[in-house]
């Protein structure tokens, strides 16, 4: 980015105090996108601490929304045997 602030000041195409005032600016910006990197440097791992501790929480509810469809099915199915096994038992008696 400094490259740029010194290609700005040497700018022939603009009047003097124009090419200054573009320097200045991109000074401010490039100022601007460092402060910004180290922020997003510095708060990148309290975010990967996040996503984890998401990504386990997904986890568990995956595995509970699991158990709890088989859990379901075995209901019919404990349903179903209980309904045939009252039909056998009718005619017996």
């Amino acid at each position: 980015m400094g490259q740029a602030v010194e290609a700005e000041r040497k700018n022939l195409d603009l009047p003097p105090e124009e090419r200054e005032k573009n320097a200045r600016m991109r000074e401010k910006l490039r100022d601007i996108w460092k402060k910004n990197r180290m922020t997003l440097e510095s708060q990148k791992d309290g975010f990967v601490e996040w996503e984890k501790e998401i990504r386990r929480k997904f986890g568990v509810l995956r595995a509970k929304s699991a158990l709890l469809a088989r859990t379901i099915d075995i209901g019919h199915m404990m349903k179903e045997v209980a309904e045939k096994e009252g039909d056998t038992t009718r005619g017996q008696g």
